[in-house]
């Protein structure tokens, strides 16, 4: 098997995490901008006319590692810093 070749069972896996139109919708986002993004920034993007801190926290807790795990984009943190609400996110494509 070459890299070009894919199995059934990674098709599955791609076809279920990409079947939200949100998650669809992030790696959209990351595809066209081809940097680092901050949850924020993406999460503003992403909200539309919904609520910035809740969408940021459904990234944060559902699609983001979701789409991590697919290896679809790269979800992870900076260092720790010692006040953690200074703590950024950051996701790049993978």
């Amino acid at each position: 098997m070459d890299e070009t070749d894919v199995s059934e069972d990674t098709l599955v896996a791609y076809f279920t995490v990409l079947g939200r139109e949100r998650r669809r919708a992030i790696v959209k986002v990351v595809a066209e901008e081809d940097r680092p993004l901050d949850l924020v920034l993406l999460a503003g993007w992403i909200a539309g006319t919904e609520d910035v801190e809740r969408v940021k926290k459904e990234l944060h807790h559902l699609h983001l590692p979701e789409l991590d795990a697919a290896g679809l984009v790269d979800y992870s943190s900076e260092e720790p810093s010692s006040d953690r609400r200074t703590e950024r996110r950051w996701l790049t494509a993978s």
